[in-house]
């Protein structure tokens, strides 16, 4: 019936329109500009309804995004444990966005053995050690390989993605096991 959705569009206005009384519009018939006085009348009626009252609150004091949001399809997280380990281990480590939680994770797993061994309450293991370490690792890798492929363009895609992160933050277990081996 209609070839393009502004086609669409005009015949749901007109269908809409017919409906309308003359002091629900905004614009006069065939005027292209909005009348002030209509448009303060038509603020008004549109704030007597309570529902948009409610609308207009919502949305100025929150984000869009948190008044839209359907509660029913929000995952609720109930964080609910069964199992609790009994030497966690004192104090609680936290690593912020430093990105060496390998590094903490392996260290939080490490102290509760040596406390369990030792007989001792609270003890920690120090990340910046392991850290400082993996960094030295880390730069020397790159620069063996770097030296290992000295005849390699240096545009090319080898340097180009050792340059990208010669000597990054993550890590994973079998680094923390060689680091701790040394």
């Amino acid at each position: 019936m209609y070839s393009t959705l502004d086609e669409k569009f005009d015949a749901v206005r007109i269908e809409n329109s017919a409906a309308e009384t003359p002091s629900d519009r905004v614009l006069d018939n065939g005027s292209e500009t909005v009348s002030a006085v209509k448009a303060q009348e038509y603020v008004k009626k549109l704030l007597k309804d309570p529902k948009n009252q409610l609308g207009l609150s919502a949305l100025s004091t929150n984000n869009i995004n948190t008044i839209l949001e359907k509660q029913s399809a929000v995952l609720h997280d109930t964080q609910t444990f069964n199992l609790s380990i009994p030497h966690e281990g004192l104090p609680v480590t936290n690593q912020r966005s430093s990105g060496r939680c390998w590094i903490f994770a392996a260290c939080n797993t490490f102290r509760i053995a040596i406390m369990q061994k030792h007989n001792i309450q609270a003890f920690e293991l120090s990340q910046a050690y392991l850290f400082f370490w993996d960094k030295v690792e880390k730069a020397n890798y790159f620069l063996e390989t770097v030296l290992a492929n000295a005849d390699e363009p240096v545009d090319g895609r080898l340097f180009t993605a050792l340059n990208a992160d010669p000597v990054g933050d993550g890590g994973q277990w079998d680094m923390i096991v060689n680091l701790v081996e040394k």
